[in-house]
């Protein structure tokens, strides 16, 4: 007798994330890929800070019809992350520099097999819950451009998304590590992001969060903020950007789904969607209706926090202005910076465990 035998109706699951193994999981994936709509893959005690065991990759290129994903603990490595092979290409350029660098500390996604790509693009497209953590095990990049590829990848992956969790030691949520490319999920409703320690953010970097168009003073200053973020990142990259001439089968996949992969990773990226925000095409004052005006906001936020382990109470001022901030630009956005606190879910779900 086999499990849809017996629950000829499943489409919710429940796993203790410690007793998924590869043999395990390959029947179950085999049984009900194509039937489950939420999985929730939670661990069974609450210290538990990380889980290595689930294979969160083949969930997300294999489960079509998932739509939540709750598994706060398990690990999708950036590498998986790195469609284009970022890293690498940076890395390149500080051998170049540096005689004595070491060889690269991870292994490239081969661009032209086809089966390869499918193993790497995700085909939940109405996933609309997930929550999971990052990891990375390298030391051969800056953080902010590790930053930018997580960023880059979610916005382009599950576009439904409502409720995303994301827990990383350190993540870079200035300008240019990309977290404004969030905005391109229409339908997002709640972010909470989970790190060691707070993030360094001013003002500037919260220019995604407002609701309204631009004023004539933004228009004024784009082309001064954009001069300085474009001479930031080509410092950074070094000339790095898109290869037009060779073709990827995982872009080439992402196509085939919907959605353009080309630029994930790249500095690219954040500009076009600064173009997309400050640029000639963009709303001004007084043009609430039109089109482009809605699809820059995010008209359904309802909340935005950044959860630390570190205390508050070393970088309070510096958090409390940044969501005095908020509170005038988006009053009906709840966004604060605060120690990390339990998940509801999760505590509810132990319980009964």
């Amino acid at each position: 007798m086999t499990l849809l035998d017996t629950f000829p109706h499943l489409k919710e699951y429940n796993f203790p994330a410690q007793e998924i193994s590869p043999t395990l999981f390959k029947t179950f994936s085999a049984a009900v890929a194509n039937r489950i709509t939420t999985l929730n893959l939670l661990p069974m005690a609450r210290q538990t800070y990380s889980t290595r065991a689930i294979p969160l990759r083949n969930i997300l290129c294999t489960f079509e019809h998932l739509v939540h994903l709750r598994a706060p603990t398990a690990e999708y490595l950036l590498d998986d992350m790195d469609l284009n092979d970022i890293r690498g290409q940076l890395q390149k350029l500080w051998i170049k520099k540096h005689v004595d660098a070491t060889s690269r500390s991870h292994p490239r996604i081969a661009q032209d097999d086809p089966a390869v790509a499918r193993q790497y693009v995700w085909v939940c497209r109405g996933l609309r819950t997930l929550h999971m953590k990052v990891d990375y095990h390298g030391t051969d990049c800056d953080f902010s451009e590790l930053s930018l590829i997580v960023f880059g990848f979610l916005s382009r992956m599950c576009p439904r998304l409502q409720e995303l969790s994301l827990k990383r030691r350190s993540l870079d949520l200035s300008l240019q590590g990309g977290l404004c490319l969030l905005t391109r999920l229409q339908e997002l409703e709640r972010v909470r992001i989970i790190t060691h320690h707070y993030p360094q953010m001013d003002e500037r970097d919260l220019l995604w969060i407002p609701s309204t168009p631009l004023s004539t003073w933004d228009r004024l200053y784009y082309p001064l903020l954009r001069h300085s973020t474009c001479k930031d990142l080509q410092a950074q990259y070094k000339g790095i950007s898109p290869d037009k001439t060779t073709g990827s089968k995982l872009v080439e996949r992402g196509r085939e789904l919907g959605m353009d992969l080309s630029k994930v990773g790249y500095p690219e990226d954040l500009l076009d969607w600064m173009e997309e925000r400050y640029g000639t095409t963009a709303p001004v004052e007084g043009d609430y209706a039109s089109s482009s005006f809605r699809s820059l906001q995010l008209p359904k936020m309802q909340s935005f926090s950044v959860e630390c382990r570190e205390k508050k109470d070393k970088k309070a001022i510096a958090a409390q202005k940044l969501e005095d901030v908020v509170a005038k630009v988006r009053p009906n956005v709840h966004f604060r910076m605060c120690e990390e606190h339990k998940d509801a879910f999760y505590e509810t779900t132990l319980k009964y465990w």
